[in-house]
């Protein structure tokens, strides 16, 4: 498994690239790409998939902000047939891989910023040194190692069949109950902390009590029963009747004075006389016993001068105080308790027909059936019509308490039957709700008891498979793999400390410095320095410099942090975990000369031969035909250009020189193979290094620094190129007398236009089809006019442009 292709949308100069359109990658990937193709943006954008131990997630998100466009921008690798990993604005990618990228950044991060050298430490884990002292602890170490391996191997086989007897008492749970989890601990309880029961009991527990359950879903009817049986209450009727018959017997002269009875019964005979009883609906007795307490509120007004009779309305003024004495010696105290009673006997008559009313109403909540307390019920006789009768007995009385009636007959029979027949009832309601609550188990504890059983079931199943006591081994192994870390930080942090002084940064930076070729200086480091922690030791003088800045050359600072690359690549993967191991080099041969990229292919190749996947990104043809030749199987070339890919065009094979492509590109665009748009992007800096190319080889010239020269320079008449020895013959567009113009007008506007001219800060001013199209055929006539021999002899140049 490994990267297969990659697609990225508006990231830096990537804006819309897919290499789904090109052969997918192999194992060893050779990208060429001229400068501002987008090869750094793509290495650096590997980083984004990179293990956090690799590259942290603050740095991705920064990576990845610095470079989007807008909000509908990502990257994204295929990796094999199935994975996608995708790094967008709103997510980050997850599965991530072991990929290491060299470019700039690398350098700048690791070694020098521009400012000051900084080596930082190597993650020395998996570091393997010949260090008596160390080889101790390592073997210790991996001892402990091994154990801590064994142990939670152990566990992890508890797991799986906790997991698997978990899942088998789950289902059998969730049958009995459906929609119910079966929520035990996640992980394996201490062993002390379970109670290990025979199983035959569990199985003996688990059937009685799903035995319980089945009766309990049956009794839903008794449930509902049970719930309306409680809102019952039966009351008896609460009436004193010899109490109430002895008022209703009773007569005024028991509680009156003989003066105050006979002037009620001279009242009452006088109204009867002239009928004015019946028509004024006066109660005598009433005003004979209200009277005394009318006079006194009479008397007590003490500021009202007269005192007028509210009856005969005549001034009673004067003898007021004797009417009072008069009453009292009139009116017994005797005859209010009398009236109270009389009133507490109608409320207890009132209460009794309303507790009739109220049994009534209970009906609604009896049972339909299951019990005799329906054919009590409706046998229980309705005294209500009794009831209201002594009502109206009582309230007669207490209008005329001289009147003396005798009792209902049947109203203590009635009240008696129906006292006797509420008993029953009460009696049968009690028996009936204790019968259904004895008949009915709470579900819900039922449910809990038998989810306990299932646990212990399974704590059992566990327990005893295979060898058994299998509870108690993994609380061992758990207690070990505790004590086994703890062991193994602290040999570790001892391990670090020896390692630490063998300053094994410095030492493996050393070894990799003399393969690349360096051999004049090696190197110190000062860990404990942030900053300028690197040391130039040089061999020759024995001077020791601490500013990388100044103390090396652009070569030698791109070896140094190769170099580095390099160890930390070694130091950090073990031998056996190269296979699951990316690698991202994007120029690791800035400024190096022909001998020192030779020395890197041939490393590079040594060193990355057995790791899962290698990408190398570069300008430089030089270093990619060493490449290509080091990498023969497995292997896939392409070109990057202009934010895009493709597949190596037959021009670049094998990577000899980019001069025969960019010829091919010059006449794919006449041909019109390639669009106007695309082709006014890059085509004027085509022709102008075709051209430096060709004009320099022709003449065997080379400018200083070793470096091809410029257009312009081949512009001064007889300097370089004498008029004198130009061919006389003609070319289409060419001949010996417009050659140097031709040749000026083509290096002013190819430096013109070689990258777009900036007219401001918003727009980019491109040449014209036009002229585009006629300093191509110039170009590739002035080639034609100085050597028709040479290898354009095979491109069709007839095309015919207006001037």
């Amino acid at each position: 498994m490994s990267i297969k292709n990659f697609k990225i949308k508006g990231l830096g100069l990537l804006e819309d690239i897919d290499s789904v359109q090109v052969d997918d990658f192999e194992k060893f990937n050779i990208l060429f790409g001229f400068n501002g193709s987008g090869k750094t943006t793509l290495s650096n954008l590997y980083n984004l998939f990179s293990t956090n131990s690799i590259c942290p997630v603050e740095e991705k998100k920064s990576l990845f902000n610095a470079y989007k466009k807008d909000e509908n921008s990502f990257a994204q690798i295929q990796w094999n047939s199935r994975e996608k990993l995708k790094f967008s604005a709103t997510s980050l990618a997850t599965s991530l891989k072991k990929i290491f990228v060299f470019n700039q950044n690398f350098v700048s991060d690791h070694i020098f910023d521009g400012k000051s050298g900084n080596v930082q430490k190597f993650n020395i884990s998996s570091t393997t040194l010949e260090n008596p002292e160390i080889k101790a602890l390592t073997y210790e170490i991996e001892n402990k190692e091994e154990d801590l391996k064994k142990n939670q191997s152990l566990i992890q086989s508890f797991k799986i069949k906790y997991n698997s007897f978990k899942k088998i008492y789950g289902e059998q749970y969730r049958e009995n109950y459906p929609g119910r989890k079966f929520t035990v601990s996640a992980d394996i309880p201490h062993y002390e902390k379970v109670s290990i029961k025979p199983i035959e009991g569990l199985k003996k527990d688990l059937k009685e009590k799903l035995s319980l359950k089945n009766s309990s879903e049956d009794s839903e009817y008794a449930k509902y029963n049970l719930q309306r049986l409680r809102k019952i209450n039966f009351q008896s009727l609460d009436l004193n009747i010899p109490i109430i018959k002895d008022l209703l017997k009773q007569k005024i002269s028991s509680i009156a004075k003989e003066a105050f009875k006979k002037n009620i019964e001279d009242t009452e005979k006088y109204l009867k006389e002239y009928d004015l009883e019946k028509s004024s609906e006066i109660s005598v007795s009433k005003w004979f016993a209200k009277g005394h307490v009318i006079l006194q509120a009479l008397s007590s007004f003490e500021d009202v001068n007269t005192k007028i009779c509210p009856l005969c309305k005549s001034d009673i003024t004067g003898s007021i105080s004797e009417l009072l004495v008069e009453f009292e010696d009139y009116f017994d105290k005797a005859y209010d308790e009398f009236k109270e009673k009389i009133d507490r006997a109608i409320e207890s008559v009132k209460k009794a027909e309303a507790s009739i009313h109220q049994n009534k109403e209970m009906e609604i909540h009896l049972p339909i059936s299951g019990s005799n307390i329906i054919e009590i019920f409706n046998k229980l006789l309705n005294p209500t019509k009794t009831i209201q009768k002594l009502q109206r007995q009582l309230e007669r009385k207490s209008d005329k308490p001289n009147l003396s009636e005798d009792i209902i007959s049947e109203l203590s029979q009635e009240v008696t039957n129906y006292n006797s027949e509420i008993t029953k009832l009460k009696s049968s309601l009690e028996e009936l709700i204790l019968k259904l609550e004895e008949s009915i188990d709470d579900p819900d504890i039922i449910r809990k008891d038998v989810f306990k059983i299932y646990q212990d079931l399974l704590f059992n199943a566990l327990n005893n498979d295979d060898s058994g006591n299998n509870i108690k081994k993994n609380s061992e192994a758990i207690h070990l793999v505790e004590v086994l870390e703890d062991d193994l930080k602290n040999l570790k942090e001892k391990l670090s400390q020896e390692i630490r002084k063998l300053k094994i940064e410095a030492a493996k930076i050393g070894e990799y410095l003399e393969k690349l070729g360096i051999t004049h200086f090696t190197i110190d480091l000062d860990l404990d320095k942030t900053e300028d922690n690197i040391h130039i030791n040089y061999k020759s003088s024995n001077a020791i410099k601490k500013q990388l800045r100044n103390s090396l050359s652009e070569g030698e600072k791109t070896a140094l942090a190769f170099a580095y690359f390099l160890s930390k690549i070694n130091t950090e993967v073990s031998h056996d975990k190269k296979g699951e191991v990316v690698i991202i080099l994007d120029d690791p041969i800035s400024s190096l000369d022909d001998n020192r990229i030779y020395d890197t292919a041939f490393l590079i190749q040594k060193e990355f031969f057995d790791f899962r996947q290698l990408f190398i990104l570069s300008h430089n043809l030089l270093f990619l035909k060493y490449i290509n030749i080091f990498f023969k199987k497995e292997k896939k070339n392409y070109l990057m250009n202009q934010g895009k890919i493709s597949n190596l065009p037959e021009a670049l094979a094998n990577f000899q020189s980019p001069y025969f492509y960019m010829i091919q590109s010059i006449q794919g665009f006449l041909d019109k193979k390639v669009s106007y748009d695309e082709a006014r992007k890059y085509i004027p800096n085509y022709i102008r290094r075709v051209l430096e190319t060709f004009l320099s080889f022709k003449y065997a010239l080379l400018a200083k620094g070793n470096k091809t020269p410029g257009l312009v320079d081949f512009l001064s008449q007889d300097e370089i190129i004498d008029i004198e020895t130009l061919p006389e013959q003609k070319s289409e567009r060419v001949w010996k007398d417009n050659f140097f113009d031709k040749l000026s007008n083509l290096n002013r506007v190819c430096d013109a236009f070689s990258h777009g001219n900036i007219q401001n800060l918003t727009t980019t001013n491109y040449i014209s089809d036009q002229s585009l199209q006629n300093v191509c055929l110039d170009a590739l006539d002035i080639i034609r006019y100085l050597d028709g021999q040479h290898s354009l002899s095979h491109l069709q140049l007839d095309q015919q442009v207006g001037e």
